[in-house]
């Protein structure tokens, strides 16, 4: 054990794989007035990547947990047909070894790379390609490889130490905290009214270059700060980074040299046109903005809220680096923005470097989604011919209550390895109720939808990975009383969905799954007052594959 490291740094985003790693630096950067709930335990959720000894293939080792050192547990049952009987432990970054070497990967880190490579499929043959060629070089058996993970990488030693500066590196970049909460605060801070306040304080005068804020640059451009390693000159060297690094925290002469020396290099700064023209709008939505365009609302709803582009642009890039908001309400959640953009940036220099040896050469094709008139079936498994937009951004309406439990603590309970979790809002004000006009189970729980109308105007959401056998409900218009969702019923298999039962005012019913006679209510029978569901929670497992399956599922409920 004395040859290898004690920390073992994931392969994608190089933090470490076990949040023990974790645990002295918590006290240590804990602040006895501010309550941090820690989060850590996503470190320990470790996949591994290797090579068949004999074939050659590369495979995902799906749940894998650090035991000691370089070796990672790999139970047999835990990964049932993956690995053979006789293995139990494999050793990583083992580059002396005769056997395939084997690299370490955070579930949350693997999932985030699926969504950088999307429409495409993870090519894992080309992943381990690129992986190995970036191997530090021999100086005994490594505990990371040699990518620029940034900050991180003069910590990452054979013991971890989470340092001031550096707490977003152990943040998970799938599971953030106050997300919804936080953008909805960015489009208020970012609304045209608050432009005239943002124009007042633009430093005027010959003397103004002196104290000019980043965002309150003269003429036609203006600039804001962005991250290190989204800088559009490139990422510094390792050289530039300690020559850097002495200076960062002390005031005085030397530090504002090396800030004015910044401007003057254009180090981390974006200069935009003050007035964003469409081309660059959408350009920023489609490649910008794709680290955090899962959380976002739809651009023509940001348009709808009347923001201002430039003020959003600013604040989506304070987000990423951590900035923005001094509240601590918003602390773990800023780390998180952090640093999944800091892994995002990771994984598409991965892509990059490992498509010239994927076999991918296309990305896939989406699926037809034409259909005719849907009739007024109870069920039916046409697709509506306007796709629905992913609900990541509507919140229940206010007073609605989770069943059975809060999401995060049911993704805790989750017995197998599943992704975030993801919520479809049926009512977020009370004029959804009357305008839903339909509500979408796909046969094989893959998907959920809620579809609106409003004098001729069409909308919907949905969550799930894909559409298979699409099943709509449609809510009775010509009741007094608005028809809609009030009862719901799950039936479990080891603590897994396997069957839903959903139930209208109107006494309709959609099915889900495989109903049995086991079902639970939700709520439970006994707590009803009288109410109506709010909104849908639940992950899948493997959810970018053909595989996935509904993980977890909850329901929000709101009284009468």
């Amino acid at each position: 054990m004395s040859e290898y490291s004690t920390s073992i740094y994931c392969a994608i985003c190089g933090g470490p794989t076990s949040s023990h790693s974790t645990e002295p630096a918590i006290d240590y950067l804990s602040e006895p007035s501010i309550d941090s709930d820690d989060d850590s335990g996503w470190l320990d959720k470790v996949k591994l990547i290797t090579q068949h000894h004999k074939s050659g293939r590369v495979f995902i080792v799906p749940r894998a947990e650090q035991e000691e050192a370089n070796d990672f547990n790999v139970d047999f049952e835990e990964n049932n047909r993956i690995v053979r009987k006789d293995v139990n432990m494999m050793t990583v970054y083992d580059v002396g070894s005769e056997d395939p070497l084997v690299f370490p990967i955070h579930a949350d880190c693997y999932e985030l790379l699926g969504k950088v490579v999307k429409p495409q499929k993870i090519d894992n043959a080309a992943l381990y390609r690129v992986l190995k060629s970036h191997l530090p070089s021999p100086y005994g058996p490594p505990n990371a490889l040699d990518f620029n993970y940034g900050k991180l990488k003069r910590y990452q030693s054979d013991e971890w130490d989470t340092v001031p500066g550096i707490e977003y590196a152990v943040a998970s970049p799938v599971s953030i905290e106050s997300v919804t909460s936080i953008i909805e605060k960015v489009l208020r801070k970012a609304n045209k009214s608050n432009l005239q306040d943002f124009q007042s304080n633009v430093p005027t005068g010959s003397s103004s270059d002196r104290g000019r804020s980043r965002n309150a640059q003269a003429g036609p451009h203006q600039s804001y700060r962005t991250a290190p390693y989204h800088n559009q000159q490139g990422p510094r060297s390792r050289d530039e980074n300690h020559q850097a690094a002495p200076h960062a925290n002390h005031p005085g002469p030397q530090r504002n040299q090396r800030k004015r020396q910044n401007r003057q290099n254009g180090l981390n700064r974006y200069s935009v046109h003050r007035d964003i023209p469409d081309s660059e709008w959408e350009r920023k939505f489609t490649r910008e903005f794709a680290w955090i365009r899962e959380f976002l609302p739809p651009k023509e709803e940001v348009e709808r809220r009347h923001v201002d582009r430039f003020l959003f642009c600013e604040a989506i890039f304070d987000l990423g680096g951590g900035r923005g908001f001094d509240t601590p309400d918003y602390r773990d959640t800023l780390r998180g923005l952090h640093n999944r953009r800091r892994i995002w940036a990771l994984c598409s220099q991965i892509v990059a470097e490992y498509l010239p040896h994927s076999q991918q050469h296309s990305a896939q094709k989406p699926e037809a989604t034409s259909s005719p008139e849907a009739t007024r079936s109870t069920t039916t498994s046409s697709i509506p011919t306007s796709m629905p937009s992913l609900d990541f951004f509507r919140r229940p309406i206010k007073g609605s209550k989770p069943w059975p439990c809060e999401p995060n603590e049911l993704r805790n309970k989750s017995p197998i390895e599943a992704s975030s979790m993801e919520t479809l809002t049926l009512a977020a004000r009370d004029s959804d109720l009357s305008n839903a006009v339909r509500i979408g189970v796909d046969a094989n729980m893959q998907r959920f939808e809620i579809h609106f109308e409003e004098n001729g105007r069409k909308w919907s959401h949905c969550i799930g990975p894909r559409s298979t056998a699409m099943q709509y409900l449609y809510f009775n218009k010509s009741s007094a009383v608005p028809d809609r969702i009030i009862k719901c019923y799950v039936t479990m298999k080891h603590n897994i969905p396997v069957g839903l039962r959903l139930f209208s005012t109107q006494g309709q019913v959609i099915t889900a799954g495989k109903p049995g006679n086991n079902e639970i209510a939700y709520p439970r029978e006994e707590d009803e007052e009288g109410g109506w569901l709010t909104g849908i929670f639940c992950q899948w497992s493997d959810r970018d594959s053909p595989d996935a399956k509904l993980a977890s599922f909850g329901v929000y409920f709101a009284h009468d």
